[in-house]
C-alpha cells in the first residue's frame, strides 16, 4: 500500500479500522500511540506522510489531547519527526546514517539479550521458539507473516531475559527499521539467510550456551544491517534511461 506525503482518506480509513481493534492500554493516548506505531509498521503510514494533530482527532474521533501525548511519544522513540522550519510533523524517514545507527545500537541490545535469555529461559521458551521456527520455515513466500514471525522470534528471547525495560527498547528499535514495506527480508535470499541464523541462535539458546548465543545474534544483526542498507541503496539508484 502506497501514499503520497499528503495524507489521504484511504489512510484515515485504514487508521480507524486499526484504532477500533487496537485495545492495547487503558488511556485513550494509549490507544492512539499503539494504533499509530501499527500504521506505521504495517507501512499504512510510510515514511515522510506528513501527520497533522487536529487530522488524527477527527478521523479517530477523540480530543487533540491524548492525540498530542501519542505523538509526543512517537516523536520521542523517533517514530515521529517534527520539522525545525515548518513544525510539521512526518513518519520517519530512515537514511544510511540512520540504518547504521540504530543497528549498532540493535546489535548491543540483542546480543545482550541472547545472552540473559540463555541463562534465563524456561522450556515454555524453547517450546515457543521451536513453534515460531516452524512456522517461519513452512511461510517462507508469504512476506507479512515472515515480518510478523520475525519480531514475534525477538519478542520471544527479549521476554525470556526477564527483564521488561530491555524488552521494550528492543521493540521500539525492531520497530524502527523492520516495516512491512521497508524490511530486509524484501532482499532476496534474505528469508532464508535469517532462517538459518534464526536456528543457530535457537540452537544456542536450547543449548543454554550464552557465548554462542550472543555470538550468534551479533553475526544475525550484523547482515541484517548490510541487507538494509544494500535495500536502501536499491530504491535511490536511478532509473537508467533506454
Amino acid at each position: 500500500m502506497v501514499y503520497q506525503n499528503t495524507p489521504n482518506e484511504r489512510m484515515f480509513e485504514d487508521l480507524r479500522v486499526i484504532f477500533h481493534d487496537v485495545h492495547d492500554g487503558e488511556k485513550i493516548s494509549e490507544r492512539i500511540y499503539f494504533t499509530l506505531r501499527k500504521a506505521i509498521l504495517y507501512g499504512i503510514l510510510p515514511p515522510g506522510v506528513n501527520l497533522g494533530e487536529r487530522d488524527i482527532a477527527s478521523t479517530l474521533q477523540v480530543s487533540r489531547t491524548p492525540v498530542r501525548e501519542a505523538l509526543q511519544r512517537l516523536i520521542q522513540e523517533g517514530f515521529i519527526i517534527t520539522n525545525k522550519s515548518s513544525k510539521k510533523m512526518s513518519v520517519f524517514q530512515l537514511d544510511i546514517k540512520d540504518i547504521e545507527d540504530i543497528y549498532d545500537i540493535r546489535i548491543g541490545l540483542e546480543s545482550i539479550a541472547a545472552r540473559l535469555a540463555a541463562e534465563r529461559l524456561t522450556d515454555v521458551d524453547i517450546l515457543a521458539l521451536e513453534e515460531i521456527l516452524e512456522l517461519e520455515k513452512e511461510n517462507r513466500d508469504d512476506l507479512k507473516l515472515q515480518v510478523e514471525l520475525n519480531a514475534k522470534f525477538h519478542n520471544t528471547i527479549a521476554m525470556a531475559t526477564r527483564n521488561p525495560k530491555l524488552k521494550c527498547l528492543i521493540s521500539i528499535y525492531h520497530d524502527l527499521v523492520q516495516t512491512v514495506n521497508y524490511t530486509s527480508l524484501r532482499y532476496k535470499g534474505r528469508i532464508e539467510q535469517a532462517l538459518k541464523e534464526h536456528e543457530k541462535i535457537f540452537l544456542a539458546l536450547k543449548s543454554r550456551d550464552p557465548e554462542s548465543a550472543m555470538k550468534s545474534a551479533i553475526e544475525h544483526m550484523e547482515n541484517g544491517k548490510k541487507v538494509r542498507i544494500k535495500l536502501l541503496l536499491q530504491q535511490h539508484r536511478p532509473k537508467r534511461i533506454v
